[in-house]
């Protein structure tokens, strides 16, 4: 009986395995005809600099970018915002470095599957990536899908691409991400300043009313300026009171608009960051549909910070950024947020 079943199962296997064998050669044989290497976007490669303008489009919206002449990108829906060079062109270089390496369906059923769908069907996860030359002259297009991170068992990396005038989908060597988000293609830090340089934080409310800390170079603590009444049971919480400061002394944004184009919101609240060597950053903050944007400048300093300041000038005045809303509940902090209970008065 036992000899029987092996011989049952070594048939079995062997049927299964010359199945396989079998499937392999027919497939090779036809997708033999249609397998390729070279390059996807062919001409982009060689001409990076002829490109002026990249239109990414995707089912929530989409994000231009455009070169000017000394071969800076921005974002002209943005308000011309600065983008990363070096992003922008890295997206280039991986555009135009993908090759063909193996041809997947052909059925726009299937096509999600491989995020290379039509980008306004509903809910598709597709990039359709354009570019344009100088003159307006189209490049090429192509749809990205979802990344492969190991083709074929191998470490290679590859992504799922289709030309959004025809229906084969493939498989190409590299790795392709047309960030959907604006801040994937910018420097979205504004300050980051290290917490040894700050010297004090005043806060101004709408009210008029004042909130500052402040301490000396040799500090290592922060104390709360001014005669506030504790209330009986409560104390400074140390940690509350030197974490002030991290509201503005280093600060991401979410989104951004020019000065002239931020028409809503009154700026009635004011943070003042004072450093060791006599520079204040002033942000003044507005509420505009539940959300805080910030307007920013320095000022102060002596002969060695005035570099720094006009810098910072250049680079913070022009714009007004949405902040994460910790950060904005940080920087509307009050004296409350400063209090804790008083444990020893608790245990008496």
């Amino acid at each position: 009986m036992a000899r029987t079943s092996a011989w049952l199962l070594t048939a079995v296997t062997a049927v299964t395995l010359g199945c396989a064998v079998a499937a392999i050669i027919i497939e090779s044989r036809q997708t033999g005809s249609t397998i390729r290497t070279d390059v996807v976007m062919k001409g982009i490669a060689e001409n990076i600099s002829d490109v002026k303008r990249i239109e990414i489009n995707y089912s929530q919206g989409g994000l231009i970018l455009e070169r000017d002449q000394l071969g800076n990108w921005s974002l002209p829906t943005k308000d011309g915002f600065a983008a990363r060079n070096d992003v922008v062109n890295e997206f280039l270089v991986a555009l135009g470095d993908l090759h063909y390496l193996e041809p997947k369906t052909q059925r726009a059923a299937l096509h999600k599957r491989l995020g290379v769908e039509d980008v306004n069907e509903e809910n598709s996860q597709s990039s359709l990536v354009t570019l344009y030359d100088s003159f307006g002259h189209q490049l090429g297009s192509i749809l990205i899908g979802r990344p492969r991170s190991y083709a074929f068992g191998s470490r290679e990396l590859a992504t799922y691409v289709r030309f959004p005038d025809q229906p084969q989908a493939w498989l190409a060597t590299g790795r392709v991400d047309p960030g959907k988000n604006f801040r994937d293609w910018i420097n979205p830090n504004i300050i980051d300043l290290g917490a040894h340089l700050i010297s004090s934080v005043t806060i101004t409310y709408p009210d008029q009313s004042l909130m500052r800390v402040f301490r000396d170079q040799n500090d290592a603590d922060f104390s709360v300026d001014g005669n506030f009444n504790v209330p009986s049971g409560m104390r400074y919480d140390q940690s509350e009171v030197n974490f002030v400061h991290t509201g503005l002394s280093y600060l991401d944004f979410d989104d951004v608009v020019s000065v002239n184009s931020f028409e809503s919101g009154d700026f009635d609240h004011i943070v003042e960051l004072g450093l060791f060597d006599g520079r204040v950053i002033s942000a003044e903050l507005a509420n505009y549909e539940g959300r805080t944007w910030i307007r920013l400048r320095a000022d102060g300093g002596g002969l060695g910070g005035q570099d720094w300041i006009k810098r910072f000038n250049s680079k913070t005045l022009p714009w007004v950024y949405l902040i994460p809303d910790y950060k904005a509940r940080k920087l509307r902090g009050n004296f409350n947020d400063l209090l804790e209970e008083n444990s020893s008065d608790l245990s008496n």
